[in-house]
């Protein structure tokens, strides 16, 4: 690969002269290897880093270096695909992972110089004699990259609507649905780590502020019914899972009829009111211990002690004196 010096020595137009005795000898700086903007491209849709919306475009990517394989861009390719890279740098920090597919979502003029580069990008080598990539696959990859740019958008969409749906849980103090709504983003961003999906959803603060505003003015209802609507159907369907398993296991035991007494007795005794969470809570901790003991109940204990999603600012402004579920130590 081509590398680029950043430092030259001083040499006559005579040639090569010897240096006095007494002159100074440059530090020898460090050579750096030129960037190449396709292969930085390829890295932020298949790194180890890389977004899990944008890694179905790498088989557009690698169409696109095949067909340059060996040979300079034509213009406007370079810029073009200097710009993708730019806009793809956004998504390379983890952390940052959700934040940049809700900007996606509510500001789409850079997605759409996005996909409006690499159109171009497509369509010049398409036409382009010196194409390493036959025509009809540059047109079938063409085709193929509109229908992963509109999956892409609907996955943003959800992202969005899934981190709207959270903040009013938070707010709500709902934080059976909200541990279930944070696990299902954690598998929609395809993360094994719950604690690096609640970093993200930290890291989206100020659209959580959005959220707020649009709750308080009672907009985007129509999202809170459906989402609400499938996260109960969805916990409703995993807890019968549960109870079919626990039945089975337990045949003996659930049989018993006095075991629903002994629940009571131990848990709620003398008391005409419970809270849905102290319910829930109840519920695992008698029927099913070992739900407790999966390695993501321990990854959410551990991370509700040090997760802080509001700042003090929105806490008091727009929430009042409600306390966030993290802030309570709700998550476990």
């Amino acid at each position: 690969m081509p590398r680029l010096k950043l430092w030259s020595s001083n040499k006559s137009s005579q040639g090569p002269q010897e240096a006095p005795a007494n002159a100074a000898v440059p530090a020898k700086t460090e050579i750096l290897p030129r960037v190449n903007p396709l292969e930085q491209l390829i890295s932020f849709v298949h790194g180890p880093n890389s977004h899990p919306f944008l890694r179905p475009m790498y088989s557009t990517f690698t169409v696109i270096c095949d067909a340059l394989e060996g040979m300079p861009p034509p213009f406007p390719v370079g810029p073009a695909l200097s710009s993708a890279t730019a806009f793809l740098a956004q998504s390379h920090n983890p952390v940052m992972h959700l934040d940049f597919a809700l900007a996606a979502h509510v500001s789409q003029v850079e997605v759409c110089q996005f996909v409006g580069n690499i159109d171009g990008v497509l369509t010049v080598l398409a036409q382009w004699p010196h194409s390493k990539v036959q025509h009809e696959v540059l047109v079938k990859t063409f085709e193929n990259w509109k229908l992963k740019v509109e999956v892409f958008m609907e996955q943003c969409s959800e992202a969005w609507e899934q981190q709207f749906y959270m903040v009013f849980l938070d707010v709500k103090g709902d934080s059976t649905l909200f541990e279930q709504a944070v696990v299902q983003l954690c598998d929609s961003l395809r993360h094994s780590s719950l604690r690096v999906t609640l970093e993200q959803f930290r890291a989206t603060r100020h659209f959580g502020k959005t959220a707020l505003s649009l709750l308080a003015a009672g907009e985007r209802i129509e999202v809170l019914k459906r989402k609400h609507a499938e996260a109960i159907k969805f916990w409703l369907a995993n807890w019968t899972n549960h109870f079919d398993a626990a039945a089975k296991r337990h045949h003996q035991q659930s049989a018993d009829s006095q075991s629903g007494y002994a629940f009571w007795e131990v848990y709620f005794l003398s008391q005409s009111k419970i809270t849905w969470p102290d319910f829930i809570g109840a519920l695992e901790d008698y029927y099913f211990p070992e739900k407790n003991n999966t390695n993501r109940s321990a990854e959410r204990t551990a991370c509700a002690s040090e997760a802080h999603l509001w700042s003090a600012s929105m806490q008091k402004g727009m929430v009042g004196h409600h306390k966030s579920i993290w802030q309570r130590a709700h998550f476990s």
